[in-house]
This record gives structure tokens, C-alpha cells and sequence, in this order.
């Protein structure tokens, strides 16, 4: 584990978030951005994905890459440094957020839809994101899911061997995991939150976004990696449409 980065020296908030990201690999942190700023959100991101479809990955929710590019209050989230720090500490590695994700996740009778498709692991190896609601967010509207401590399987042998649940998969449908999601009790968590919440998370877990019955779900993720895991082509090709072309960050050291 790395140092405490100058970075949260004195800043309780993201000292206590941190805390938790490392025993449960998530951490949920209200009111990280003020609620107004949040919602004010909301109308731009409308405006900006109805009018530009071709720049939107539309897969149940509508996807804007490179969101920071449309908001200052956006890119502000990007390069949030207590961000970073609590991503370097958590990772081993200095980190930097390629780009931000915009996400509008609405509604619609008759389909089952939500942000992020199936439940699902990113990776099998740690990473470290960072995502905040910019509306409030309950179960029955979206909310975020994650299974606690879920990056191994040692705490849940029991309710693997009962299921038959395939854990080193990366990617499950409803049927194959909700036996095993049965079994476990509270270390299935929905995160809910009022607009402005932040949530840290580790997405080498098993997560989700619940199945959104009623309203939308606004929200904003970035994706952080250090200097020697980026390779702009193959990220451009993987997160595409973006609104521009991604850009290496700046990082203190070469990689």
C-alpha cells in the first residue's frame, strides 16, 4: 500500500473514504458535489445527447465519452486531485482519469433496462473508478449495486458450492447469478444516495445497475489508469463514439 498522498493531508473525507474503499472496495461519500451543481447538470447533458447522436453509445442508457469536454463542471470532476489521491493510494501507482462518462439512463415501459447491462466484473485485477449521481438515486430508479469484498471468492464459498455459481466469470446473466445473490445477504449492497453522492469503487467486484422501473438516473464515472496501461488506439476503439479524440494526461513520472 502506498503512502497517504499529500493530496488528502487534512482532508478527512477522502482519509475516511479511502478507509473503507480498502476493506470493502467501495466507499459512498454524500454531498461531493453540491446538489444544485449536480442537477444543474442534468438540462446540458440532455441537450448535448439530443443533439448529437452520433457522438452517444446508446447500449439501455445513453453513453457520452469524454464528457468532460462539455462542462467545465465536468472536467472539474476529472481532474479532481483528492480523487486522484485517493486513487493512487488505493492502486499503488499514480493515476489519472482518461476521460469521463456521462450517463442518462430513463425509464421505459415493457423493458427491462439499466446502466451498465448485466451484472458484471470490469476486470479481474484491481481498478480503481469514481462515479457521482446528479440525481437522486433509490433502487427503483437506477440505483448502483456491488457485492462486497467480491474481487476473490474466499468469502463466499459456501454460496458458490451451493449455486454452482461460475465466480472467475467476468460478466453473468440475471439467471446464472441471482441464486448466488440470494445467499448473501447485505454484502449485496444498493447504493442509494441523493444528488451529488460519490461513490469509489473498486470494479473488479461484482456490480450492476439495478433495473431502472420509474423516472431517470443521471450520473458521471471516471476511468483512471496509470501512465503504462494507456494505449489511446485501443481505448478509442473500445470506448467509441467520444465527443474528441482521448488525450494522454499528464503524469508526474514517465511510466
Amino acid at each position: 500500500m502506498t503512502p497517504m498522498p499529500t493530496t488528502l493531508a487534512g482532508n478527512s473525507r477522502a482519509a475516511n473514504a479511502l478507509a473503507d474503499l480498502q476493506r470493502d472496495g467501495f466507499a459512498v461519500v454524500p454531498n461531493w458535489l453540491d446538489r444544485a451543481e449536480a442537477e444543474a447538470l442534468q438540462p446540458l447533458l440532455d441537450t448535448w445527447i439530443d443533439g448529437h447522436g452520433d457522438r452517444v453509445q446508446h447500449k439501455g442508457d445513453d453513453r457520452v465519452f469524454g464528457a468532460e469536454h462539455i462542462s467545465p463542471a465536468i472536467a472539474a470532476f476529472k481532474h479532481d486531485a483528492a480523487l486522484e489521491g485517493i486513487a493512487a493510494a488505493y492502486m499503488g501507482s499514480e493515476q489519472k482519469a482518461l476521460f469521463t462518462l456521462a450517463n442518462r439512463l430513463r425509464a421505459t415501459p415493457g423493458k427491462k433496462t439499466r446502466s451498465g447491462g448485466r451484472w458484471h466484473r470490469d476486470r479481474k485485477g484491481r481498478q480503481f473508478k469514481s462515479l457521482v449521481y446528479l440525481t437522486d438515486c433509490v433502487r427503483r430508479n437506477g440505483a448502483f449495486c456491488i457485492v462486497r469484498r467480491s474481487a476473490r471468492p474466499e468469502p463466499f464459498t459456501d454460496a458458490i458450492a451451493a449455486t454452482s455459481f461460475a465466480f472467475p466469470d467476468v460478466r453473468w446473466d440475471d439467471d446464472e447469478i441471482e441464486p448466488f445473490l440470494a445467499r448473501l445477504g447485505d454484502e449485496v449492497v444498493p447504493i442509494e444516495g441523493a444528488a451529488g453522492t460519490l461513490v469509489l469503487f473498486d470494479s473488479s467486484l461484482i456490480h450492476s445497475g439495478l433495473p431502472i422501473r420509474v423516472g431517470h438516473r443521471y450520473a458521471l464515472t471516471n476511468y483512471y489508469y496509470a501512465a503504462d496501461e494507456i494505449d489511446l488506439a485501443r481505448m478509442a476503439d473500445k470506448f467509441a463514439p467520444a465527443v474528441q479524440p482521448f488525450e494522454m494526461p499528464h503524469f508526474s513520472r514517465a511510466a
